[in-house]
């Protein structure tokens, strides 16, 4: 078959490809003992896990989003907080943002767990951290002066001296 070399690109010549449409029945019988043999391979399925192969599996995940240039992926897996109940993974993530994330990959993260731990029970949760709701900062006027007052409440008598307008 002639190679063809241009711009540093390999290419085949179309005329040259052969396909075969037709099997003699030898060559069947060839391919359905090598499925036969493939089959009788034992598949080990819902293999016992750990919590540290978990981490390692996940982490292996979130290195191929790297690679596939998903930052945002990597980071977020990185920094969660892994817990397992029985076959019920449980990432903590810090914010809803990441939260949402995860849920996209959800399908994608379940089945790369499915065959890397060699277990279809595997079941996935993504959860906020409850420090995170709790640590929410303050971004509007209002929200602001309600931190204040809470961590001093004189912050609202001199408010109200002053005759201070909170603009909303």
């Amino acid at each position: 078959m002639p190679i063809v070399q241009t711009n540093n690109k390999t290419s085949i010549n179309n005329k040259d490809i052969v396909l075969k449409s037709a099997f003699s029945l030898k060559e069947v019988g060839n391919i359905s003992s090598k499925l036969e043999t493939a089959a009788a391979a034992p598949i080990v399925l819902d293999k016992p896990i750990s919590i540290d192969i978990v981490i390692l599996a996940i982490k292996m995940y979130a290195e191929q989003k790297l690679n596939a240039g998903l930052k945002l992926l990597h980071v977020t897996f990185n920094t969660c907080h892994i817990n397992l109940f029985e076959n019920q993974v449980i990432l903590k993530v810090a914010n809803e943002m990441q939260r949402e994330v995860c849920k996209n990959v959800h399908q994608d993260l379940l089945e790369f767990l499915y065959t890397e731990l060699q277990n279809n029970q595997i079941k996935l949760q993504f959860e906020v951290t409850m420090n995170a709701i709790n640590t929410l900062k303050p971004y509007l006027t209002n929200e602001k002066l309600e931190a204040l007052v809470k961590k001093n409440p004189k912050v609202e008598d001199l408010k109200n001296k002053l005759e201070l307008i909170v603009n909303f």
